[in-house]
């Protein structure tokens, strides 16, 4: 029997626990092609209601969806709405250090015209060959050479650019999670010992607890100092 299920045993509220700190599924059917694919980005979390999650950094494409450091902090909050069967997306900004307007002049001051490339081979110079296909189809862009842009087909470039949504259905699961929310809820716990309020002589520590840390070892730490915590104070 698990901690959780003794808890739950001795009369202890328990939040369904659910993975967090771990990469995220998608049912984008582009995505496998893009797999592979790593980039500096700026990551919106959106869902209907909530108010959006922003986290910059290292973004990973992959075939079952998204991963990397950034996806791993923004799934503290995907979970729980994936938990409450809400289903969230992200928006991905490929180019965070451009505003709109710098890279609309930044896509503008590319445009050869004695050159006049296709129109693939001119946007590989921004951004990966895999990303080139997905970029397009999501600016509807038919054009077939960088001479026929008009400013209209830009603005429409830039704007599949900085706004990508993959639409979330899963976590990647406990298997590949760093940690896990959920537990005996912390409202039926001193803080102060971490002992039941429920049942005196009965203390909790670390991921049995419904409490979750973002990365950089808060985790580890929370496991440490609470097992302490609740050493100490039987003492």
């Amino acid at each position: 029997m698990s901690g959780l299920e003794i808890a739950r045993e001795l009369g202890h509220t328990v939040i369904p626990p659910h993975p967090v700190l771990v990469q995220l599924e998608s049912d984008a059917p582009w995505l496998r092609r893009a797999a592979g694919v790593r980039r500096q980005a700026r990551v919106r979390l959106l869902c209907e209601g909530e108010s959006p999650t922003v986290r910059e950094g290292d973004l990973l494409f992959t075939a079952y969806g998204v991963s990397g450091p950034v996806i791993l902090d923004l799934s503290l909050t995907a979970s729980r709405l994936l938990t409450h069967y809400r289903h969230p997306l992200i928006e991905i900004d490929l180019f965070p250090d451009h505003t709109k307007e710098q890279l609309t002049r930044l896509l503008l001051r590319r445009i050869d015209p004695d050159l006049d490339r296709p129109l693939p081979l001119w946007l590989h110079a921004f951004i990966p060959k895999k990303l080139i296909r997905v970029i397009l189809e999501q600016a509807r862009c038919t054009t077939q050479s960088e001479a026929a842009l008009s400013r209209k087909q830009i603005g429409k470039l830039v704007h599949a650019l900085r706004h990508l949504r993959i639409p979330i259905t899963a976590t990647h699961g406990f298997k590949h999670a760093e940690a896990a929310a959920g537990g005996v809820d912390v409202r039926e716990v001193d803080p102060r010992t971490l002992e039941s309020k429920q049942l005196p002589g009965l203390h909790f520590a670390g991921e049995i607890l419904d409490i979750v840390g973002e990365r950089g070892g808060y985790n580890l730490h929370w496991a440490w100092v609470s097992g302490m915590r609740a050493a100490n104070s039987t003492i």
